[in-house]
């Protein structure tokens, strides 16, 4: 029979791909499960930080958030709102807020209007907006090799500007 989760198991690092470690040890796409959480008991300034970076979302994945942290509907109503399936919804809502709270989505929305056409593309459709490499690769129009190559060249440039950033601190 398999143990029921302590509330303690719940509070485990969530992160995405490890590339980079910041001063603390901890990788810097990091994200604390707990911050991540659709519950609505969440510190004013954390749903203030989530409402704002949220302007940067399409316009789907905007609703999907504002209606949860802004509007504070449930989650049951919210999917009901836009005939969505709950559970779908509360991934979506779950994974966008762990990528908007990550400090490369703020370097990629900060600095992607100085980079050029298929690289901003790429930053814009993979790092903002949540499609996969693939997909974007399709919509764009270029090779899979190619998509990777600018993801890997943003990537690189993100752990420049945090290395820099160490150092500077």
């Amino acid at each position: 029979m398999p143990r029921k989760l302590k509330s303690v198991d719940r509070l485990q690092l969530t992160t995405t791909p490890v590339l980079t470690e910041n001063s603390t040890g901890q990788d810097a796409y990091a994200v604390p499960a707990f911050l991540a959480d659709i519950h609505r008991n969440q510190r004013r300034e954390l749903v203030e930080r989530i409402i704002e970076r949220a302007q940067w979302l399409p316009l789907n994945q905007r609703a999907k958030v504002e209606g949860i942290y802004l509007r504070r509907l449930s989650a049951n109503n919210l999917a009901r709102e836009l005939d969505l399936d709950p559970r779908m919804l509360r991934r979506d809502v779950r994974a966008t807020v762990h990528r908007i709270l990550a400090p490369f989505f703020v370097f990629v929305t900060t600095h992607r209007d100085g980079w050029t056409g298929n690289r901003r593309q790429v930053a814009q459709l993979c790092h903002i907006d949540g499609m996969s490499l693939r997909a974007a690769a399709r919509v764009i129009g270029i090779s899979f090799y190619q998509i990777r190559r600018h993801d890997e060249a943003i990537r690189l440039m993100f752990e420049a500007f945090e290395t820099a950033r160490r150092r500077a601190s």
